[in-house]
């Protein structure tokens, strides 16, 4: 997925209405501190689109962003139309990549037999390794070949423009918050679940380094009732061992209560780590 476009379009607190669109939703839910920002950034391409801050609680609004995207086109691909041309031009590949001409050939034996050269002259190979290879004139050396033999490159897959709309959820579970401001929050989450009619996915954050928590299992039975099938996104992954990623994984699955074959996709905002997984997810419901 490459992102040609994306800018906040709508904001929404307790009181607004939300916004009805006629292109796809894409929702991302996750408690406080969860990294749920940074997310948005690395997949959105933007330093800060999404506000990034050391205090939990950042996002208190639903924020919609509009975003335009180019995607490989799955139906012409399936269909085998893939005319759209040369990438960046011809390519260069190795000699033995394809059979030489009889010309090439003769030229070959010429430059590593010597048939064809003066016997009694003996050629002096000057020191510089760049300059050697080259016999009498018209003589052709492997190395000339490589660098001058060229094919097309393959064609590019043929892109497809999408767009579509982002959803940033409110942090949930923010202990610094009143009673009162938490309800309103589950509210607004639970109303937009409930009544939007674009929203096509929702992947719900969870730090990969703790087991879910009474407000990440309300938030998955909440999505789940709203009648969506979470994926599920692991962040944080490059703050534990590779080999603890995938133990890891099985606990929050464990822990939400999800179906063994609920999608965990470790992700990590300093390496970019899960970041084609979560593309190929959201290209499927463009």
């Amino acid at each position: 997925m490459k992102i040609v476009d994306v800018r906040l379009d709508t904001v929404c607190g307790y009181t607004s209405t939300l916004p009805e669109y006629d292109k796809p939703e894409i929702a991302f839910a996750g408690r406080s501190n969860v990294g749920k920002s940074s997310l948005i950034n690395v997949l959105m391409k933007r330093k800060r689109l999404a506000r990034v801050g050391e205090t939990p609680g950042k996002t208190r609004t639903i924020n919609f962003y509009f975003v335009s995207a180019e995607t490989p086109d799955l139906g012409q691909i399936a269909s085998g139309r893939t005319d759209a041309g040369p990438a960046d031009g011809p390519g260069v590949v190795q000699a033995q990549d394809r059979c030489p001409s009889e010309t090439e050939s003769q030229a070959l034996r010429i430059s590593e037999g010597g048939a064809g050269l003066a016997p009694k002259k003996k050629l002096r190979w000057k020191k510089d390794p760049a300059k050697q290879g080259r016999g009498k004139a018209g003589s052709v050396s492997r190395q000339d070949l490589t660098k001058k033999i060229a094919v097309p490159r393959k064609p590019a897959l043929p892109m497809a423009k999408r767009e579509f709309y982002l959803v940033d959820l409110p942090g949930y579970g923010f202990a610094a918050v009143a009673e009162s401001e938490k309800q309103k929050w589950g509210h607004m989450i639970e109303n937009y679940l409930n009544s939007s009619k674009a929203l096509r996915q929702v992947f719900l954050l969870v730090d990969i380094r703790h087991e879910p928590n009474a407000n990440d299992i309300q938030m998955y039975d909440w999505i789940r009732e709203s009648g969506f099938s979470p994926v599920i996104i692991a962040t944080k992954a490059d703050k534990i061992s590779k080999s603890a990623v995938q133990r890891q994984a099985a606990v929050i699955r464990k822990g939400l209560g999800a179906p063994e074959d609920t999608a965990v996709i470790p992700f990590s905002a300093l390496t970019g780590a899960g970041a084609p997984e979560i593309y190929r997810v959201i290209e499927k419901c463009l």
